[in-house]
């Protein structure tokens, strides 16, 4: 428990439980529903384990390439300032930003930066990661917008709009005499926890999707169903640790597939009696632990995989102890005899 809750004072610890009906778009992405004026925009958005992944990618990059992600960090602070540039221009209503005669910048979201005409129905966008990689590739020309491979499809299609963007914006970095730093420093290595509780409970091939390749190889780039920014990619670096837990009194690993176990280390925590330091509590135990021996359990159960365990004997005191005897540890006997795990000889 203190080490738990030492955990979860720092980013470095994650917990999530799975559940029948959880599905990839709960943990990995999905789309979520925006409003947007009269109309409803659909976005993807990373969901929990995404975010933590790329929490845990950074730290593996800062580790590795200092520099890298230094350029990196003030090229996404660099537009994150000029997108607030942007914004502020387009609230204040003063004079449109104007990319061409026709169009302009019209609004700013997380992930892109929005342009419209007053011709048009539905306005376009230049996601983020492709004003990034424009930037980054040194693009000049329309036909270099075009050429340029990694950039979203549309590209092609809306350059002469891509390209006045990125000169708005090297033109926000000139005038404001803006350059990168370079920070050699290097960031310590961290390791980042996933606890998955229940894992067996939920539909695991449905759930993880392509992080079935990704556990296995680890640090290279796999692609996700759903785009952030254009960018279908997911990483799962080497410093993020995946533990599921599960009760197999509840529910088997039958059902989960090899592919799926193979990408995983599996120990037993089996019942314990020396965790328990009650006297009371520790015969109590003793006494409901001879009903999972071959004389009273049906021989098509695994005591492994049906005791209860030792949980239910850690108690602050008698008082305590008597009320799970009555609540928790009986009615689960009772299941069990009506389930036909203990035999009828069970009951005296």
């Amino acid at each position: 428990k203190v080490q738990k809750a030492n955990l979860e004072k720092t980013d470095q610890f994650k917990l999530v439980q799975f559940h029948p009906s959880y599905s990839y778009e709960d943990f990995v992405r999905g789309i979520s529903a925006k409003s947007n004026g009269n109309n409803i925009e659909y976005l993807s958005e990373n969901k929990a384990f995404a975010e933590f992944a790329a929490l845990a990618n950074n730290n593996w990059k800062a580790a590795f390439n200092p520099i890298a992600l230094s350029q990196e960090n003030w090229l996404q602070d660099t537009i994150d300032d000029f997108k607030e540039y942007l914004l502020n221009n387009i609230e204040k209503g003063e004079s449109r930003i104007s990319i061409t005669p026709k169009v302009y910048v019209n609004r700013i979201t997380e992930n892109s930066i929005r342009y419209n005409s007053d011709a048009w129905e539905v306005d376009g966008g230049v996601p983020v990661s492709d004003l990034i990689k424009m930037y980054n590739a040194g693009i000049k020309t329309r036909k270099e917008v075009k050429e340029l491979t990694t950039l979203t499809k549309t590209a092609k299609s809306l350059a002469t709009y891509w390209i006045k963007i990125l000169e708005l914006f090297q033109k926000y970095i000139k005038d404001n005499n803006l350059k990168p730093i370079e920070n050699t420093v290097t960031e310590a290595e961290k390791k980042f926890v996933l606890i998955i509780d229940e894992i067996n409970r939920a539909n695991l091939p449905s759930v993880l999707g392509e992080l079935i390749y990704a556990l296995e190889y680890r640090g290279e780039e796999v692609s996700s169903m759903y785009a952030i920014d254009e960018d279908y990619k997911l990483i799962i670096p080497d410093n993020l640790l995946i533990i599921g837990t599960m009760n197999t009194a509840d529910r088997s690993v039958g059902h989960i597939d090899y592919a799926i176990r193979r990408r995983f280390a599996f120990i037993n925590i089996l019942p314990n009696e020396t965790v328990i330091t009650k006297p009371k509590a520790k015969v109590l135990y003793g006494k409901i632990a001879e009903l999972f021996t071959d004389e009273y359990r049906a021989p098509d159960f695994s005591s492994k995989d049906v005791q209860l365990g030792h949980s239910y004997f850690i108690v602050k005191d008698d008082k305590e102890l008597k009320l799970k005897l009555e609540y928790e540890i009986i009615p689960i006997l009772q299941e069990y005899l009506k389930d036909g795990i203990l035999l009828d000889k069970a009951k005296d």
